[in-house]
């Protein structure tokens, strides 16, 4: 299992001009929904990105806001067709600029912008984690003390790391997703703060493993994962492949109905041999949904076997097509 703690200015940077996007908050929830990861969302980061979201807003929109649509044209160019063309064009492109800024401000007020919902689906996947008394106690000592994470004076973070060390079972690694530089050495932003690194390595019998975005740390943890899709995609392959019951397969060939045209030639590969192998697979091909599926796959990847694999195959499977 990957402990993981995603920092409140990752889920605020959704709202404005960064390199994470709401496809790697989409990954982040399929990864937490389909037990991949656990996620920490602590209740005081619940309560920062209520505070901030808002502003955050704010000055992403400000930048439209403030987007010029006026030209001023030389009155010796007037004769010109193109003048004509350019202010209707202008004309068109203010009303546009009107009506998607008030289409984004009922979005923005009815708290339905897509890293709303996606921030809601999260916190109510992961559940919010309280602070403790004695978490809250052992953050303040740490700020008297000057002890990392945190800002001079800054409380938060401290506290975020205290829920950490109270929550995350011994033994575990923690993988932080973080923006700005509270957790980070001075030597890179993938690199932890040794103080931080040292104690959880003393106190958990882990590591700490630091990244500067969502892109990031999908890329390090996930790199077969593209799109969000094939978090679900893999998983019902896995389930399909280790199914230990009729019941489980039918499940798993619905899971993947909606894949079929899109496997990559090892997803196909790999689909067959479990077919082959796996009895309660192969004893129900006959099935209308089995049946369906691996003909699709025969029609699409049959290059892949060899005469003999596709011979084992079609032992229990209908040859859709000649070899």
């Amino acid at each position: 299992m990957i402990h993981t703690f995603v920092d409140t200015n990752v889920f605020l940077s959704l709202y404005a001009y960064t390199d994470d996007n709401i496809e790697e908050l989409r990954k982040l929830l399929e990864l937490l929904k389909s037990n991949q990861l656990k996620l920490y969302v602590t209740s005081l980061v619940n309560q920062e990105f209520n505070r901030n979201r808002d502003k955050k807003i704010q000055e992403s929109l400000g930048n439209l806001e403030r987007f010029n649509t006026t030209l001023t044209i030389p009155r010796f160019a007037e004769h010109l067709d193109e003048v004509a063309e350019i202010r209707l064009s202008l004309e068109a492109l203010k009303k546009s600029k009107a009506s998607l800024l008030e289409k984004l401000k009922e979005e923005i007020n009815e708290r339905s912008l897509a890293a709303d919902l996606l921030f809601k689906e999260i916190r109510e996947a992961a559940k919010l984690v309280p602070i403790s008394d004695e978490a809250d106690q052992s953050a303040r000592r740490r700020l008297e003390r000057g002890n990392p994470p945190g800002k001079d004076g800054d409380l938060g973070d401290r506290l975020n790391w205290e829920v950490l060390l109270e929550k995350v079972p011994d033994g575990s690694d923690i993988h932080i997703v973080s923006r700005d530089k509270d957790y980070a050495s001075p030597f890179g932003a993938d690199i932890p703060n040794n103080y931080i690194y040292q104690e959880w390595e003393v106190i958990k019998e882990g590591k700490v493993y630091l990244y500067p975005g969502l892109r990031a740390f999908a890329k390090a943890r996930f790199p077969e994962i593209q799109l969000a899709s094939d978090v679900e995609k893999k998983l019902a392959i896995k389930q399909l492949l280790e199914s230990s019951s009729f019941t489980e397969t039918h499940a798993a060939i619905a899971r993947l109905a909606s894949f079929a045209a899109d496997l990559s030639p090892e997803e196909a590969r790999a689909l067959f041999v479990g077919l082959v192998a796996n009895p309660e697979i192969h004893q129900i091909a006959g099935d209308s949904d089995v049946k369906e599926l691996y003909q699709i796959l025969l029609r699409d990847h049959w290059n892949l076997l060899t005469k003999e694999e596709y011979a084992q195959v079609t032992d229990f499977v209908e040859d859709p097509i000649p070899f």
